[in-house]
């Protein structure tokens, strides 16, 4: 930072007497704390709060980074005192410590939205934070306890120690009868460690290289993090004021991740479990018969050999080859000895490289979403909803993502399933035998909570007011419109899910949807918002993918419209324009 400042010497000194790690071979990398370790903590603790006097620039945060205390000092320190039942008081501070130092940086700055802010704090903080993500999920050799010794495991084992010593801490509030106060607040403070953990960024992969964020997932399911969020979102009513906390942690499970790749990743291995399981019955039965067949040929070997001419296509060039006929063919190439002309790749401009994440990574995302939608989707949607008014900006648009995500993943995966089932029944039994409850795989009892009235006229509200604010704030266009492409994807998912209650077989849910579009399309001030997005589109100030989900949205509505004109009983009142007089 420039030249040596006092503060800046004073908070090295203060740093130094955390403790020290002690790098002997017997004692397998153990940190020892100092006397005045808990008064140390506490302090820095001080020192990150006067950062909120200089929020710009955050100057005790950043050096705090540059020192490399995190992963020096404190992730060594919650790792060796965790599992320490003396300890609570200092673990209780460290926790709190790192959940400040790992505040995401859009908060820390009053960004309004991650990676906009491009100043040398930001993005230095920026940095700091993917360097602490990237300790947090490290393997760490570790030496067993005596009851990991008892229950099998190796004297020294690798795991993501930074997590396992987290969990460690979460397990005693979480299993008690009756929890006190302390124990919901440490339960918070490491929610909180869990989501800042996820939010950063990746940094740039080469290639070769598995993106961080894969890491950590990869990490979490290790560590059995994602239990225990599933857990609490499934008692959300035991744990009021968290809601907003797993929403994001799912939200940010499942960043970079789409429905479709996850239950493609899932067919696919099955698949290749199939194929695998085949073609171990195939190898078999090729080496059952090549046995059979090397016992019915002669043992004989064949003796011939000689020697043979071989001309070019001039006929004045001559090569002899001697041998057995079976060396003809590699000696005689007429292509030994030219040289290969190598072209240059050029790269297609327009191909989006995308980089898929590792089978396992997938597995486990899809476990994961599958359990949310079946155990706290209905559950922890309705409780978000209800203190919407107390969201901030990055917070509603996790909530427009976690009703687009898993609109469409039950769609593809419950829906899927139950139409194929339908067919199935249908191909054995005939129409007649068929279960009338698996009727075109319409059964929203996992979603029924999240696809209402209240929350879509919630999500039309904020796509009116997101288009008043790219016409009015010029400076903020593209921010508002990626937070109106991530409601559009909400607004579409809510109206196909709807739709399909529309082409029901069953009258009910014919009328229910008949009532649900009649709502939704009431109102001539919303259906002018669409168009008037695609008229105002800029490309310097929008990306291309905002575009298209305005386009899509607007074929998702006509499609609608038109297939309510064709109802009976349906008016569709259409304004025309004033002709001018003459």
């Amino acid at each position: 930072m420039g030249t040596t400042l006092k503060w800046v010497d004073n908070l090295l000194k203060l740093c130094d007497k955390i403790g020290q790690r002690d790098n002997d071979e017997t004692t397998s990398n153990v940190y020892h704390k100092s006397v005045q370790c808990r008064d140390v903590v506490n302090d820095l603790k001080r020192c990150v709060r006067l950062d909120e006097r200089n929020r710009e620039k955050r100057p005790y945060l950043r050096q705090l980074g540059d020192f490399g205390i995190m992963e020096r000092d404190l992730i060594p320190l919650l790792i060796q005192y965790a599992p320490d039942p003396g300890e609570k008081k200092l673990v209780t501070a460290l926790i709190k410590l790192i959940a400040m130092m790992t505040m995401p940086a859009h908060l820390a700055y009053d960004s309004a939205e991650e990676g906009v802010d491009k100043s040398l704090p930001y993005m230095q903080t920026i940095a700091h934070l993917q360097r602490y993500k990237r300790a947090f999920v490290a393997r760490r050799t570790m030496r067993a306890t005596e009851e990991q010794l008892l229950a099998g495991e190796d004297v020294m084992y690798q795991s993501p120690a930074a997590l396992s010593a987290l969990m460690e801490v979460i397990s005693e509030p979480m299993m008690a009868d009756e929890r006190t106060e302390r124990d919901d607040e440490l339960i918070e403070m490491v929610l909180f460690i869990f989501k800042n953990i996820l939010d950063p960024p990746d940094p740039e992969v080469k290639p070769g290289e598995e993106k961080l964020h894969d890491i950590a997932i990869r990490a979490f399911y290790e560590c059995n993090v994602m239990s225990v969020v599933l857990s609490i979102g499934n008692k959300i009513e035991e744990h009021e004021g968290l809601q907003f906390l797993v929403m994001e942690i799912v939200t940010l499970m499942l960043r970079g991740q789409t429905p479709e790749t996850l239950i493609s990743a899932h067919t696919e291995s099955a698949q290749e479990q199939r194929d695998t399981a085949l073609k171990r019955v195939l190898e078999r039965e090729y080496s059952k018969k090549a046995a059979q067949a090397s016992r019915r040929q002669a043992t004989r070997h064949s003796r011939f050999g000689g020697a043979f001419e071989v001309k070019g296509i001039s006929g004045e060039s001559k090569r002899y080859v001697s041998g057995s006929v079976g060396g003809l063919a590699g000696a005689a190439s007429l292509d030994n000895g030219k040289r290969k002309k190598v072209r240059k790749f050029v790269p297609s401009v327009s191909s989006d490289v995308v980089l898929r994440s590792p089978p396992d990574v997938l597995a486990a995302l899809f476990d994961f979403a599958t359990s949310v939608l079946y155990d706290c989707f209905n559950e922890l949607m309705p409780r978000v909803f209800k203190r919407n008014a107390e969201m901030n900006q990055v917070e509603k648009v996790h909530f427009m993502a976690m009703i687009s995500f898993f609109l469409e993943f039950h769609r593809q995966s419950v829906g899927s399933a139950a139409r194929a089932k339908r067919q199935q029944q249908r191909a054995q039994h005939g129409d007649g035998d068929a279960d009338p409850d698996l009727d075109d795989g319409i059964n929203l009892s996992l979603i029924a909570k999240v696809v209402n009235a209240d929350i879509m006229d919630y999500v039309q509200r904020q796509l009116q007011m997101y288009s008043e604010e790219m016409n009015t704030d010029k400076t903020g266009a593209g921010i508002w419109s990626s937070r109106m492409a991530a409601t559009l994807t909400a607004f579409q998912e809510l109206v196909v899910t709807v739709e399909q209650l529309f082409h029901s077989p069953l009258t009910a849910d014919r009328d229910c949807a008949l009532s649900f579009f009649q709502n939704t399309f009431y109102e001539h001030e919303f259906l002018d918002v669409l168009p008037k997005a695609v008229i105002r589109f800029n490309p310097k100030k929008s990306s291309l993918s905002f575009l298209r989900s305005v386009i899509r949205t607007n074929h998702l509505v006509l499609r609608v419209l038109q297939q309510l004109s064709n109802f009976r009983g349906v008016k569709l009142f259409v304004k025309k324009k004033k002709k001018k007089k003459k």
